[in-house]
């Protein structure tokens, strides 16, 4: 049981997983979760409808045929949900372009739940208007609490404006779906920028037509003018924010991972008769650290590789999707070590094997040679501490089958140095 669960569980110390997998795992536990709260909303009928019944005696039969069209909605709703399980799980995660197909095929079941949403609110509002409206007005003097504005509101506005939301969702989720499909697939960075412009994007979209309508309230209530205007003034800074976020992540080149490479100012040249004695490859600095602007930055420290050679130790970076880049909050360089380094070992034993030394030296960032070394250990397991004349390096590895070669390994050529 647990075997399957931990198979399941989105989980960083596997080394062959990718962000395909993620991707579905992740909804596979928000369904989960979402489907508690089905639940909750179907028990919560039933208890709005007993106080219905038992507080202001409406009839028994309204409120069954009310509490039984609720539980309809939210059994079609969890029926969409495990359709869309059901398509996720069939697509191949190692396949290529699946990520994309992944997102997509995750915004048309979110465009379906919100066209039965907006078809159950139709239903609702067409249940709730015509057998409990007169009922709960004649009992509960709802409209007194606005004071001078209650000669302007009625159940008709009050419903009209909760199908104005639902219409607006279904409007922004067939957009968001519509642009979503068109997203680039040229790989997965470059799929997650698309899609995070694209939601930013909706976003504002979908906030602004809520706020035109209390900015026209506003203006509409005959108060000092004054106090519209600076109503205005802090969304306006919000969605100007907004699209200079939308812009400076549109600028990223995220297409090309060689575009990313933090290099050397001198070319590292190989020394005579060197060879690899072993790599590996998921590596991550402890000081790496990274900053973002506007949601675009840089992480410091991209190295994600180790070569140990026959006279010192090459951290390089195998290229990877979005290389030390910040894109939308998102570090590609440790999202990339947690959670793609199937792909990371994958590219970077193809760049030892068909570029030998020479590949790997084009892709490392500094060395580290014996001589200079002082001590080295495996702090824990999985912790890799290296201790210089001027500067102690801490890496972190989430593959444990690394262990004892490395371990073999430093120990071959460091000899006591390596404790």
């Amino acid at each position: 049981m647990f075997d399957k669960l931990g198979n399941f569980i989105p989980n960083p110390a596997n080394s062959g997983g990718n962000f395909a997998t993620l991707a579905v795992k992740a909804e596979a536990i928000k369904e989960g979760i979402n489907f508690v709260f089905l639940v909750r909303n179907a028990f919560g009928a039933i208890v709005l409808g007993f106080l219905l019944f038992y507080f202001l005696a409406i009839p028994l039969e309204l409120i069954c045929l009310f509490v039984a069209f609720r539980i309809l909605v939210a059994t079609i709703v969890w029926f969409v949900r495990y359709k869309k399980l059901r398509a996720l799980f069939s697509i191949d995660s190692a396949a290529e372009k699946s990520f994309a197909k992944i997102l997509i095929t995750k915004e048309f079941f979110g465009l379906v739940e919100s066209a039965l949403q907006f078809a159950a609110a139709i239903g609702s509002i067409a249940l709730a208007y015509y057998l409990f409206a007169d009922i709960v007005a004649a009992r509960l003097n709802i409209w007194s609490a606005f004071g001078p504005l209650a000669k302007n509101l009625s159940w008709s506005l009050l419903f009209a404006g909760y199908l104005a939301i639902i219409v607006v969702d279904l409007a922004c989720k067939a957009i968001r779906y519509k642009l979503v499909k068109g997203i680039r697939t040229d790989n997965v960075a470059v799929t997650m920028q698309d899609y995070a412009i694209v939601s930013e994007a909706v976003s504002m979209l979908k906030a602004a037509p809520g706020l035109i309508i209390v900015i026209l309230v506003l203006f509409c209530l005959d108060l000092p003018l004054f106090i519209p205007v600076l109503f205005i003034i802090g969304p306006a800074i919000v969605f100007a924010i907004g699209i200079a976020r939308i812009r400076r992540m549109q600028r990223a080149n995220l297409a090309e991972p060689e575009a990313n490479k933090e290099m050397p100012a001198d070319k590292i040249e190989a020394l005579p008769g060197e060879s690899v004695r072993a790599a590996f490859y998921g590596i991550m600095s402890l000081e790496r650290r990274g900053s973002a602007v506007l949601g675009v930055g840089k992480m410091t420290n991209p190295e994600n590789s180790l070569a140990i050679t026959d006279s010192r130790l090459l951290f390089f970076e195998v290229p990877m999707p979005g290389g030390n880049q910040i894109v939308a909050e998102a570090p590609y360089s440790t999202l990339n070590f947690f959670w793609n380094r199937g792909e990371m070992k994958q590219k970077g034993e193809e760049l030892l094997k068909y570029n030998g030394l020479e590949g790997v030296l084009g892709h490392t960032l500094f060395t580290v040679p014996f001589e200079e070394i002082e001590s080295a250990s495996l702090a824990n397991p999985m912790q890799l501490e290296i201790q210089t004349k001027n500067k102690k390096f801490r890496y972190i590895f989430m593959d444990r089958e690394y262990t004892e070669p490395m371990k073999q390994t430093l120990k071959a050529a460091l000899k006591e140095k390596f404790r």
